[in-house]
Parts: C-alpha cells; sequence; structure tokens
C-alpha cells in the first residue's frame, strides 16, 4: 500500500511538471484594457503605533504594452 501511494505521488508530480512547462510556453498577449481589484492585508511596523493588522481593498486599471509589460493606475484603501 505504502509503495503504491508513493508511485501515485511520482506519477502526479510529473504530470504537474509537464503540464507547468506547457502552461509556461503559451502566454497570449490581450492588448484590451483591463479592471481588476485587490484585497490586501498589511502589518504596520511597531513605529507607526499600531499593535493590529489590517485589511484593504484597491481597484486598478490597467492597458498591457506588451506580452510582459503593462502599466496598472487606481486607488486602494486600508486601515488598521
Amino acid at each position: 500500500m505504502k509503495i503504491s501511494g508513493i508511485a501515485f505521488a511520482a506519477t502526479a508530480l510529473s504530470c504537474a511538471s509537464a503540464l507547468a512547462q506547457v502552461a509556461d510556453t503559451y502566454e497570449p498577449y490581450n492588448p484590451s484594457w483591463y479592471i481588476t481589484p485587490s484585497l490586501n492585508v498589511f502589518k504596520p511596523d511597531s513605529k507607526f503605533g499600531v499593535d493590529e493588522n489590517g485589511e484593504g481593498f484597491g481597484l486598478r486599471v490597467g492597458k498591457p504594452f506588451s506580452q510582459h509589460w503593462d502599466i496598472q493606475l487606481g486607488p486602494a484603501f486600508a486601515r488598521s
């Protein structure tokens, strides 16, 4: 039973590796504008005078310029 579990894990890892390589080689480029929300969590330093973690959110508008570069602008709000 233990050997079959190890064999299953080895097979799953090799399949995942093959899928990751295929996914890495195919990156479609879509030059359209986009809007993306964000959820943020932060832990302020003690110098800020706050002892608890904070949550936040944001909204970004972006435009890709190439397959690897884009620019994003937008507000974010957070409080502790």
